[in-house]
């Protein structure tokens, strides 16, 4: 078996996302959802299928620009598309920052669905793989 860093759903066009939330920090991710990090296998991974992800809210601070999706692929408590981040700060960040902003109540819920077309893949040793 390969040696797989995650399975996700890749973000069929960046750009996309990023002209419906504008995102002022400097490194600019929002290129896929996690779905399940160093996984054994690529059982259940449906390779190449289209679907569409639900962006439910977001999250920001100094550090941090944060999308919150509804996908139940996703092994994370909070799934999500990283946007952007500052230069110091890694991306996995965004579950910290989700943390928070559950607890403290100052996630930014949206009352209208947002939807964006995604592929389903993964990655191998950190390098995107062929989703289709």
């Amino acid at each position: 078996m390969q040696n797989i860093y995650h399975t996700a759903y890749f973000i069929d066009n960046p750009q996309d996302l990023l002209s419906m939330f504008k995102t002022d920090l400097p490194v600019i991710y929002a290129h896929h959802s996690t779905n399940k990090y160093k996984p054994d296998n690529l059982d259940g991974v449906e390779i190449g299928k289209k679907v569409k992800l639900k962006i439910i809210g977001r999250a920001k601070d100094d550090k941090c620009d944060v999308l919150l999706v509804e996908n139940d692929k996703s092994e994370n408590k909070y799934p999500h598309i990283t946007l952007s981040c500052t230069k110091v700060v890694p991306p996995m960040y965004s579950n910290q920052l989700l943390e928070m902003t559950d607890k403290d109540g100052s996630i930014e819920y949206f009352s209208d669905a947002k939807y964006i077309n995604v592929t389903e893949g993964y990655v191998i040793k950190e390098e995107r793989a062929v989703v289709g």
